[in-house]
C-alpha cells in the first residue's frame, strides 16, 4: 500500500487531499494528514518558526513510513521545502506554489492576480516565479490572510463572507484582471463565493490537480509493470487525520469540509 503524508497549518490542505481522492488511483493508498492547528496561522510566523514546525511534523510522519510528503501549504513550501529536502534526502517532497506560469500563459489582458498570505506574497519563491514566467504581465498581489480565517471558521458561503472578501477584491474594479491564482490551499473552499463576486471573465486557478499529478510522477518508481498503472476497481483507501490543536473543533471542521463517505480516523498529536 502506498503511504502519502500531507502537512498544512490547518484544514486548507483538505483541498489537495480531496484532489487525490478525485483522481483515478494507481494502487491502494493510505493518507496521513497533519493539521498544525495548534500553531496557525503560518502566514504570520517567522521563517525559523515555520521550518521548526515542518521539521517536527515531517519527523512524525516518517514514523508512519510515508512514501512521499506533500507540503500542502504555500507558505510552508516557500519557507521550508528546500531545507526539508536536504534534511530528508530519501523522501520525495512535493511542494505547493502559486500557479503563476499557467496564469501568465492564459491571460489575454496581461493582468493577473495572486491571492496568498503576506508571507507567501513576500517570499523569494513567488517573486522568482513572477520573474521567470510573468515579466510580460501586471501581477496584482492580494493579501488573503483574512481568507484563511474564513475557511478555518467555516465561513465559506457568499452570505457568510462578503464583508471580508469584498474589500480585498477591489483591485478587480480598477484593472482588467482575467486570472486569479489561488496561492493558498485554504482558498479553493472559497471558490463558490469568489465565483459569485468576481466578473465571469475571471478564471480561478487551483493547482491541486497538478500537485497530485506531480506526486504520482515522483512515485512512478513504485510501479513495477504496465498492469500496475491500471486503476483498481475498488481501491482500499485509508485516511488518518491528525491535529495539534483542539480535537473537537478539528473533528467538526473535518466533517463539514471533507466530502465523501470515507472512514476517517481523527487523532490529536503532540509534535
Amino acid at each position: 500500500m502506498l503511504r502519502i503524508g500531507l502537512i498544512d497549518s490547518g484544514i486548507g490542505g483538505f483541498s489537495i487531499l480531496n484532489a487525490f481522492l478525485q483522481t483515478p488511483f494507481t494502487q491502494d493508498t493510505a493518507f496521513y494528514y497533519v493539521a498544525d492547528s495548534g500553531h496557525l496561522p503560518y502566514g504570520l510566523k517567522s521563517d525559523e518558526y515555520i521550518h521548526q514546525r515542518m521539521f517536527s511534523l515531517t519527523s512524525f510522519l516518517q514514523t508512519q513510513h510515508i512514501d512521499a510528503l506533500v507540503v500542502a501549504c504555500n507558505t510552508a513550501t516557500a519557507v521550508s521545502a528546500a531545507k526539508l529536502r536536504d534534511q530528508f534526502p530519501h523522501l520525495p517532497i512535493i511542494g505547493t506554489e502559486p500557479a503563476i506560469k499557467p496564469a501568465a500563459l492564459a491571460t489575454k489582458s496581461g493582468h493577473i492576480a495572486v491571492a496568498a498570505t503576506q508571507s507567501t506574497l513576500n517570499s523569494e519563491r513567488l517573486n522568482s516565479l513572477i520573474q521567470r514566467f510573468a515579466q510580460h504581465c501586471h501581477v496584482h498581489k492580494i493579501i488573503g490572510s483574512s481568507w484563511v480565517e474564513l475557511v478555518e471558521s467555516q465561513k465559506i458561503t457568499p452570505t457568510s463572507n462578503l464583508k471580508t472578501l469584498l474589500p480585498t477584491l477591489q483591485v478587480f474594479d480598477n484593472y482588467p484582471i482575467d486570472q486569479l491564482v489561488l496561492g493558498c490551499t485554504h482558498f479553493p473552499f472559497l471558490t463558490p463565493a469568489l465565483d459569485h463576486i468576481l466578473p465571469k471573465s475571471v478564471s480561478i486557478i487551483d493547482p491541486a490537480a497538478s500537485i497530485v499529478q506531480e506526486c504520482y510522477n515522483r512515485l512512478s518508481y513504485t510501479f513495477s509493470n504496465e498492469e500496475s498503472h491500471q486503476s483498481p476497481k475498488n481501491p482500499h483507501i485509508e485516511i488518518v487525520l491528525y491535529t495539534t490543536g483542539n480535537l473537537e473543533d478539528f473533528t467538526a471542521q473535518s466533517t463539514l469540509l471533507f466530502p465523501g463517505n470515507y472512514t476517517l480516523s481523527i487523532k490529536k498529536i503532540k509534535a
